[in-house]
């Protein structure tokens, strides 16, 4: 049984079919409103903000390693934590692999990654609030 890549349903008829990459090769819609926003987020997936995307979390993680690297002991030393919780938040698809929308969807991938994002972006605001010199 074939699943609409866009909501996870079921697809009786194949009219509705995309072409993405050589992973998942052709993708299937339940209804041309599935079919125009997956056509949208496959554009932008290809767009110059994904560049960005990813130039802005490779600073992030550089940070986190300077500041474990280092010891560092100070209180924003998790802003770091919080920027990539932010980033998974806003662009969950650079850590998503083509299997998650296969499997359940790209409407069920995003929200749940989006939930990982935040409980990242949360854990990071809570370790800043509640820092404490030398431990």
């Amino acid at each position: 049984m074939k699943k609409c890549i866009f909501c996870g349903k079921p697809v009786k008829e194949t009219k509705y079919s995309i072409q993405v990459d050589d992973d998942l090769g052709n993708v299937y819609c339940c209804n041309i409103e599935c079919y125009q926003k997956t056509r949208r987020y496959i554009e932008s997936y290809k767009s110059i903000r994904k560049t960005v995307v990813y130039f802005i979390t490779a600073i992030l993680v550089v940070m986190n390693l300077f500041i474990i690297g280092y010891h560092a002991d100070f209180r924003w030393m998790y802003l770091p934590l919080i920027g990539l919780g932010v980033m998974f938040i806003a662009d969950p698809s650079i850590y998503v692999t083509n299997y998650f929308y296969g499997q359940f969807g790209i409407l069920k991938t995003l929200r749940v990654f989006r939930l990982i994002g935040l409980a990242i972006t949360l854990f990071g605001i809570l370790l800043t609030i509640l820092w404490m010199p030398g431990t």
